[in-house]
């Protein structure tokens, strides 16, 4: 089952509540060409990138299974944390 990108989002949100609290921008993307989920986070003029490949985005959304995406977002949200204090 392909998921939306606000489903994706919402997840996400849930998993690491302290994105909203430090005010980090979290987008979502469907990259067709490379058949997986861009997941970008950003704080003033820094970002950083993670790729979701489909069925790791599948397990975590539907199973609760988030160990892809959990590492993923853990170091894209330590690594701003790092650059930019919240």
């Amino acid at each position: 089952m392909m998921y939306t990108k606000k489903q994706i989002s919402e997840k996400i949100r849930k998993i690491y509540p302290d994105i909203e609290d430090c005010n980090i921008d979290l987008n979502v993307d469907f990259d067709r060409i490379n058949n997986f989920w861009v997941v970008s986070l950003q704080k003033d003029k820094y970002e950083l990138s993670a790729f979701l490949e489909l069925e790791d985005t599948t397990k975590c959304v539907s199973d609760n299974k988030c160990s892809a995406l959990d590492v993923q977002i853990s170091q894209l949200r330590d690594n701003i944390r790092k650059i930019k204090y919240c």
